[in-house]
């Protein structure tokens, strides 16, 4: 528990271990080309594909190989199901397409660009103890600044 929380912390202020640790990572993003902006590209693919473009004109479902590569990368499964008359022919197929969440990929960009704020600050006043404050005087006390001490008026 808390004494290995306490030597990580030792280590990690070490110079030498902190970048012996950078190193392998380094090393690691060079051997498996995973690096942020490959991350971010992906994002972007991600929250930015048009899903239009994964259908032909006439509003049928286009084959993978004839999708733009953004498009397909947005596809996260894909379900091909036989349709087959009492014969036992197949008479069609019924294909179901499942995209990733751009609102979620969105996000993420949004959050690594520090344009979205995880915590919403609200603080909502009781319009009724604002009123009974009124009535009683105590909404605002006045706080006058004299030689650098703060005293209420």
């Amino acid at each position: 528990g808390n004494a290995a929380e306490v030597n990580a912390a030792k280590l990690l202020r070490n110079t030498q271990v902190a970048a012996a640790i950078e190193l392998a990572m380094s090393e690691r993003s060079l051997r498996t080309e995973i690096t942020a902006d490959r991350v971010l590209k992906e994002l972007s693919c991600l929250a930015f594909f048009d899903i239009g473009e994964a259908f032909n004109e006439d509003g049928s479902l286009k084959q993978l190989y004839e999708m733009r590569e953004d498009v397909r990368r947005a596809i996260a499964g894909f379900e091909v199901t036989e349709i087959r008359n009492e014969d036992g022919v197949v008479i069609g197929n019924t294909k179901k397409v499942k995209f990733v969440n751009k609102i979620e990929a969105i996000e993420k960009v949004m959050r690594h660009l520090g344009m979205f704020e995880d915590r919403l600050r609200v603080k909502f006043d009781n319009p009724l103890a604002i009123l009974i404050q009124q009535v009683q005087g105590r909404t605002f006390v006045p706080v006058v600044i004299q030689g650098g001490k703060d005293e209420i008026a």
